[in-house]
């Protein structure tokens, strides 16, 4: 028991001291490692979601590419719209659609039907076609179609007709039952308009539940999920609306077609992941605590020093400062364990940030670079075209087989065959940067020589494709044609704004290519 003595007091008011200002100085590290590890749960999800959103507007674009194509087609086949009050005329024209809506729809991931209506003021009030998968076995076939009445007054559950016929514009519709099948579908419908003239709609419907699907697949920490929100953040399903979001962190990126992905984790979830960090970190406080108050007065000084630095050094990542030096690790003492457990913890957050970096900008199947890293360069380009626009062009390319594969052989040999196909498409372009930006679509960027040489290098591609076979495993002991299809455009600053001008003009290319080796296929 102490003395009442000047030393004992002054040795119980430095203890006093020395312990209030270990647990402040342990408070406020903790506060401050939570608060940091919260901050960066944001980033992870806010990525995360990005990252989601990115897939799902990657397969809402492949529609939305899809019924341009199908109504750029429908105009480019129609010299006189006047000639469609003939029926002769009408049957062969609907007969031509219908060979390449029905290519499209069953190479359209999702697509539940594909429809060409005409305006009754022009033909009959059913003409047109629409073309269904079936529920039973899944086969596309033609369905019945309903009659058009003369106004949108005039009738009801038609919106899919008259609403993009009164906007003028191409447009998606929220989600409704489909008077075909009953099920529950979004379309994405095109007004087709020539010389002014108002000639039907074209467009697609897709399966809901295809979307429900890609958010329901999303998982993250112990129990987080994504669901689908409209324009207004109202759930599409009732269970989401009962969510408390109170305790929860949420991250919401917009779709394309004007609804919102949600990505929900609990934040229990998020404190649970730091647990062994905030355990390590309160034992190692403890720890200090006991040594204070063995060697107070030979170690105030060395420890209050060092506390202070790693409190600095803190205070720093907290604000995502690059490079933080944390002091004190090559100590041998508590303190030592201290800043080798918040360098740990720096290392920890940047290498999960560089894996986070990596993924969004990375391709994992291919290796080459993804979709996210090709909207990053094209958004550059876009930057400088107005200012110094240097030459470049793009190269679409895309598999004929790859269902057909996926079909007979499995995901895994098509995962190989995508894997075969582009290691073809960067050992042709050593000089260009190579995109996947869908399934089995990649974009080369062209630049420099390879731009010079790219009609050279495009039949070289065509070569290496027919010599290079994709080989099956060797119980098959087959090989599968690579019948790929490409296309090409050169910026033009005459006819191009932006890179979206010139991805337009290489897409139709690569269209056209795949519709005549299609052909040659069939014939």
């Amino acid at each position: 028991m102490l003395k009442k003595s000047i030393r004992a007091r002054l040795l119980a008011v430095i203890l006093g001291t020395s312990l209030v200002i270990s647990i402040a100085v342990g408070i406020h590290a903790f506060l401050m490692t939570s608060e940091l590890l919260h901050k960066k749960a944001d980033d992870v999800m806010a990525a995360r979601c990005e990252a989601e959103a990115a897939h799902i507007n990657d397969l809402l674009d492949d529609i939305q590419r899809n019924v341009r194509l199908m109504s750029w087609y429908c105009l480019d086949r129609l010299d006189d719209p006047l000639a469609l009050t003939d029926a002769e005329t009408l049957q062969d024209y609907t007969s031509s659609m219908l060979e390449m809506f029905s290519a499209i729809a069953q190479n359209t991931s999702g697509a539940l039907s594909c429809f060409l209506r005409f305006d009754p003021a022009l033909t009959s009030p059913t003409a047109g076609f629409n073309y269904t998968r079936s529920t039973g076995d899944g086969v596309f076939r033609l369905a019945a179609t309903t009659a058009l009445a003369s106004s949108a007054q005039e009738q009801d559950g038609a919106d899919w007709y008259w609403l993009p016929q009164e906007s003028g514009q191409p447009m998606w519709l929220d989600p409704y039952s489909s008077p075909t099948n009953g099920q529950e579908v979004i379309s994405y419908i095109i007004p087709l308009y020539q010389d002014g003239l108002f000639i039907g709609v074209v467009g697609m419907d897709v399966d809901f539940s295809y979307l429900h699907r890609q958010a329901h697949a999303i998982s993250l920490y112990r129990n987080g999920y994504a669901y689908l929100t409209d324009a207004d953040s109202t759930p599409y399903h009732d269970h989401y609306s009962a969510i408390d979001h109170r305790l929860c962190i949420e991250a919401r990126e917009p779709l394309i077609n004007g609804m919102h992905l949600i990505l929900h984790a609990s934040y229990l979830d998020v404190i649970r992941e730091s647990y062994p960090i905030i355990i390590r970190s309160a034992i190692i406080f403890l720890v200090l605590m006991v040594f204070f108050t063995a060697v107070i007065f030979h170690t105030t000084s060395h420890i209050i020093r060092p506390l202070r630095e790693l409190t600095q050094a803190v205070r720093r990542l907290e604000a995502d400062e690059a490079d933080v030096r944390i002091p004190g690790v090559s100590r041998q003492d508590e303190i030592g364990v201290l800043a080798q457990a918040f360098r740990q913890m720096s290392v920890t957050i940047r290498t999960r940030l560089s894996s986070i970096n990596d993924l969004a900008f990375r391709d994992s199947l291919t290796g080459v670079k993804s979709h996210a890293a090709y909207t990053e360069a094209i958004a550059l380009i876009d930057q400088r075209i107005p200012l110094e626009p240097t030459p470049f062009g793009l190269i679409m390319t895309d598999s004929n087989d790859l269902k057909h594969i996926n079909d007979v052989y499995g995901h895994e040999v098509g995962n190989a065959y995508i894997r075969h196909m582009c290691h073809i498409i960067c050992d042709t372009f050593k000089h260009s940067p190579v995109y996947r930006i869908g399934g089995d679509e990649f974009v080369v960027l062209l630049q420099g020589q390879d731009l010079n040489d790219h009609a050279a290098l495009l039949a070289r591609l065509d070569a290496d494709f027919a010599a290079s076979p994709f080989p099956l495993d060797k119980a098959d002991g087959g090989m599968i044609p690579c019948r790929v299809a490409h296309g090409w455009a050169i910026f033009d600053p005459r006819q191009d704004k932006d890179v979206g001008d010139v991805f337009i003009r290489a897409d139709k290319r690569m269209y056209e290519h795949k519709h005549m080796l299609k052909s040659k296929q069939n014939s």
